[in-house]
C-alpha cells in the first residue's frame, strides 16, 4: 500500500484476516479511525542510510536516512487507532505538534519490535511554543526494542525509550495502560521524559518490563 494519508472523516478499516503492508499519516485533521481486526504491518519499511559513518565523528549520515513511522498525527484530534504490527521496524506512532494541540487520541493493540520508540510524543525543532497533549491514552502495547541499526550506536548517542516524550512537550492528560515489555535487546527506560517536559496528569496502569538483555534495566 506504501503511504496511505488520511483527511478530516476518514475511517481506514482492515477487515479480519487482511494485512496493509504500509505506513499512515494524518495532517490537521479530526475524527479519523485505523480499526478492524485486521492488521497494519509496516515491517517492510526497512531504514535506509544513504551514506554510512565511515569518518571519525561523522554524526551526518544519522540525518541522511529514508526512515518512516507506521503512524505520523500531526496536530490531529479525536483520532482512533486499533492494531499495529512491525517488527524490525522505525516507531509505530509518533504524534507531532506545533502550535496546535493534540487531542484525544486513542492508540490499542501495538505489537512488534521498533529500534527507535515505539509511541513518540513530540514537536516541531523549530517551534519555540511548547508541544500540546490532552486526552491521550494507550492501552494494550505489547512491544520492545528491536536491535539497532549501526547508525544509532555510536557512543553518546541518545537511546530512545519505548514510550518517548520529547523536552518541551506539555502533557494534560495522557494515560498509558496494560504496556507490556519483554526486552531481549536493549536496556533502556520502558517510559522516558527528556527535559523540560511538563505533566499535570500522567497516569501508568499496569506497566511491567521482563529485562532479557543480561544488563541492568535503568
Amino acid at each position: 500500500a506504501g503511504m496511505i494519508e488520511l483527511t478530516s472523516g476518514d475511517t481506514l478499516f482492515i477487515d479480519e484476516g487482511a494485512v496493509v503492508y504500509g505506513c499512515v499519516k494524518a495532517f490537521d485533521a479530526e475524527n479519523i479511525k485505523i480499526i478492524g481486526r485486521g492488521i497494519l504491518d509496516n515491517s517492510k519499511n526497512k531504514e535506509v542510510i544513504l551514506f554510512e559513518m565511515n569518518a571519525e565523528n561523522n554524526h551526518e549520515a544519522i540525518n541522511n536516512a529514508s526512515r518512516e513511522h507506521t503512524v505520523v498525527l500531526e496536530y490531529c484530534t479525536n483520532v482512533e487507532i486499533d492494531g499495529i504490527f512491525a517488527e524490525d521496524c522505525h516507531s509505530a506512532v509518533r504524534m507531532l505538534t506545533v502550535k496546535h494541540a493534540l487531542e484525544k487520541i486513542n492508540i490499542r493493540n501495538v505489537y512488534g519490535t521498533y529500534y527507535q520508540y515505539v509511541v513518540g510524543f513530540t514537536r516541531f525543532h523549530n517551534y519555540d511554543g511548547e508541544g500540546y497533549f490532552d486526552a491521550i491514552t494507550l492501552d494494550k502495547i505489547y512491544a520492545s526494542k528491536a536491535v539497532r541499526h549501526s547508525v544509532y550506536c555510536k557512543e553518546g548517542m541518545y537511546v530512545f525509550p519505548i514510550i518517548f516524550m520529547e523536552s518541551g512537550v506539555y502533557l494534560k492528560n495522557v494515560k498509558v495502560s496494560n504496556l507490556h515489555r519483554r526486552e531481549e535487546n536493549t536496556s533502556v527506560y520502558t517510559i522516558g521524559l527528556k527535559k523540560d517536559v511538563k505533566t499535570e496528569q500522567l497516569i501508568l496502569d499496569n506497566v511491567t518490563t521482563e529485562n532479557g538483555t543480561g544488563e541492568q534495566m535503568p
